[in-house]
């Protein structure tokens, strides 16, 4: 059985939502019960102030946390306000504790340690497939409000890309959260199928921007509609035609679902996660010859949970998620609309693998190994299962989805707890089915 490892995976995912930076202090170790019975419970909680604060307004958060008030200190749960503020993601260490203001009422006091959230990311990398390099720079509490940009580029022998965002999330008083979104590249995309081998080469100049609104309709229920326009270009590779890629400007419609649970033991989170989205795009400028027509839409669902057991350090990880492109008139997507494995957070297939229909589902466990002064380890090991449809352009009708495969992914984590970045993981991964390795290498999770 010959094993082949492939070049490193470089993902970037910033919008790391379920597995949460674990801060280094413990509700045992803050001594939240200590402090509800050190005070009369029967006080009514009128204010909440913070302590540490060097970049974050004290103001937004006074805003963010006042829907703790009114409760007297007996029905008020300090937990869910740890909750909170391991969620906001920009704390590296917080206590939470009561405090007697008259007599009649109580405060909340909230001391807080910052962790550096304007990070710069250089970053490069040579391999057998040559040199690339690049730089981001990102803020995730931009004016102290937890506004967040991001501006970067890349560079390698075979593409070079710009991108840009910012964002505001929605807010807990109902003001809706507002995201922007841009990029640019020159590039040689190439796709390979389930047995690793090229399918596709081209060359292409592409561009796109995205405008996303998004309101909190509960307090684990979001939604989020979002309008987009990206241009195409498609040219032949080494004298050969691009195949079936053709040339388009694309216009996008796309409206999602986002529902969050989750709960913090000190080490780590324990949470449910289930989300929707569905989008749809209408081609422009096609090629004359191109069969694509009507509107393409696509359909993402993931159903994800985390829920430590036996040990505060121990925790069972699952998901499973799939994507579909529902191509009308019994035409074929353009390639613009295929995705990876990394679309239902598979990692047993290869980087450069892209379908139209996908299903995956893995279960594994994560072990916390150790809590230092910059973040805490972890070791984690997954089983996968991937059914999909391997790599097609033209004017395939069949829907079917014959190709399994599946494989153990196993690694270490690094939770950092001094930087606004969610985490970096090594790993290794092996396709059973189809007798390939992988080494992969990520920061940034979601789950």
């Amino acid at each position: 059985m010959r094993r082949k490892i492939q070049s490193i995976r470089g993902a970037l995912a910033f919008a790391a939502i379920a597995l949460l930076v674990p801060a280094r202090i413990s509700p045992e170790e803050n001594g939240t019960e200590s402090a509800r019975d050190s005070i009369d419970g029967n006080l009514v909680v009128t204010e909440i102030s913070f302590t540490g604060l060097t970049r974050t307004r004290e103001s937004f958060l006074k805003k963010e946390y006042e829907k703790h008030l009114g409760k007297t200190v007996s029905e008020t749960n300090l937990h869910d306000i740890e909750n909170d503020l391991q969620s906001e993601g920009l704390f590296e260490t917080f206590s939470v504790s009561f405090r007697d203001i008259d007599g009649q009422s109580a405060g909340i006091v909230v001391e807080v340690t910052e962790k550096m959230t304007f990070i710069p990311l250089p970053f490069a990398m040579v391999s057998s497939g040559g040199f690339s390099a690049g730089a981001i720079v990102m803020d995730t509490n931009a004016f102290g409000v937890k506004d967040m940009f991001m501006v970067g580029g890349f560079y390698s022998s075979s593409s070079i890309a710009g991108i840009a965002s910012v964002a505001r999330p929605p807010r807990n008083d109902g003001t809706p959260g507002l995201s922007a979104f841009a990029s640019v590249s020159k590039n040689e995309p190439k796709v390979v199928g389930l047995d690793n081998k090229k399918a596709l080469e081209y060359r292409n100049l592409s561009g796109s921007a995205k405008l996303s609104v998004a309101e909190k309709i509960t307090e684990k229920n979001m939604l989020s509609v979002s309008a987009g326009f990206s241009t195409i270009s498609a040219d032949e590779r080494d004298g050969k035609p691009a195949a079936s890629v053709d040339s388009a400007k694309i216009g996008s419609l796309s409206a999602s679902w986002n529902f969050l649970m989750s709960d913090w033991n000190g080490w780590f989170s324990s949470a449910t996660k289930i989300s929707a989205e569905f989008s749809a795009s209408k081609y422009f400028g096609l090629d004359d010859e191109s069969e694509l027509s009507g509107i393409v839409a696509d359909a993402n669902m993931q159903l994800g949970f985390q829920k430590p057991f036996i040990s505060e350090r121990l925790r069972a990880v699952g998901k499973i998620a799939g994507d579909f492109v529902l191509p009308q008139r019994h035409k074929s997507a353009h390639i613009s609309e295929y995705k990876g494995g990394s679309a239902v957070g598979c990692t047993i297939l290869p980087d450069k693998f892209l379908t139209d229909k996908i299903i995956g589902a893995s279960i594994g466990i994560e072990f916390a190994l150790k809590k230092y002064s910059f973040g805490l380890s972890s070791l984690y090991a997954n089983y996968e299962a991937v059914l999909t449809k391997d790599f097609s352009l033209g004017t395939d009708t069949d829907f079917s989805m014959d190709e399994f495969c599946h494989g153990p992914n196993a690694g270490i984590r690094l939770y950092l707890s001094k930087i606004a970045f969610p985490a970096v993981a090594l790993g290794m991964s092996y396709n059973v089915t189809k007798k390939y390795g992988q080494f992969t290498a990520a920061l940034g999770i979601s789950m």
